[in-house]
């Protein structure tokens, strides 16, 4: 995704330009990634099956926020200045925003 992403923004990022990314994206929004990610491991601990199935839709909200996040990163490398952390973290509480009400269209328009 990190590499996706970065092209579409015009940069051309290397493996190890990824991982630095990805590292400093972790840095900034970090609590909010471990949260999450002992949340879907409790979910594990339930009854066979049940955690992988409820597990799903924080894997995709968590997917949906490191992209919204790592788009912001791009588009600001793109401009030539570096992200400025507070935006960084506004834009992970909003892809968690933008993911609900993503999700909640779709079901809607299922129904």
């Amino acid at each position: 995704m990190v590499h996706k992403i970065a092209k579409i923004r015009g940069i051309n990022l290397k493996e190890s330009g990824a991982v630095d990314v990805v590292k400093y994206l972790g840095g900034v929004v970090g609590g909010g990634f471990a949260a999450q990610q002992t949340v879907i491991g409790l979910y594990k601990l339930g009854p066979p099956g049940f955690g992988g199935l409820m597990s799903i839709p924080l894997v995709a909200g968590l997917t949906f926020r490191m992209g919204k996040t790592m788009d912001l990163y791009f588009r600001e490398k793109t401009k030539g200045r570096e992200p400025n952390k507070e935006a960084m973290i506004n834009a992970f509480k909003s892809g968690k925003r933008e993911g609900k009400k993503i999700n909640k269209d779709d079901v809607k328009n299922k129904m």
